[in-house]
This record gives C-alpha cells, sequence and structure tokens, in this order.
C-alpha cells in the first residue's frame, strides 16, 4: 500500500481513520459485506502518514501519532 496517497473525504481533508478490504481469498464460499476482513479499520498519522494503533485529536482538525504529538512540544527539564 502506499501511504502518500491521500483519501479525501466530502471536505477535501485526508481520512486517517480507512477502511481497507484485506480479503485473504480463504477459498471458503464469499461472506460478502458479512466477511470481518472485508472493512478492517486502519488509523493513519496526519503528520507522518504511518500506520498506528492509536491516534490523538490535536489542534481541533488533525489525528496525529503519539510521536508526532510530542514532538509539537517544547520539554523543559530542571537542569542545575
Amino acid at each position: 500500500m502506499n501511504l502518500s496517497v491521500n483519501y479525501l473525504n466530502n471536505m477535501g481533508y485526508a481520512e486517517m481513520v480507512r477502511y481497507e478490504n484485506e480479503c485473504v481469498d480463504c477459498g471458503k464460499p464469499c461472506l460478502g459485506t458479512a466477511c470481518p476482513n472485508r472493512r478492517v479499520k486502519h488509523l493513519y498519522c496526519d503528520y507522518c502518514e504511518q500506520e498506528v494503533d492509536v491516534l490523538f485529536e490535536y489542534n481541533q482538525y488533525d489525528e496525529i501519532c503519539e510521536e508526532c504529538l510530542l514532538k509539537e512540544f517544547e520539554v523543559i527539564t530542571c537542569d542545575d
């Protein structure tokens, strides 16, 4: 799968929650839309476009991964 391809919603924003067909051609009679592999939920970060397990809503419009979220904040340490 090419992650640089953006799936646009009706507002023109990239969809970072995507449902993808993961048919494995199991050899059993096809269940069609009832098959659990037909619409499998995947999450992609708005910033790095990597598939992740968890997304965080950021700035009201972005859904980003933990790694990208942490990059948005300044680190403050207690150096003596």
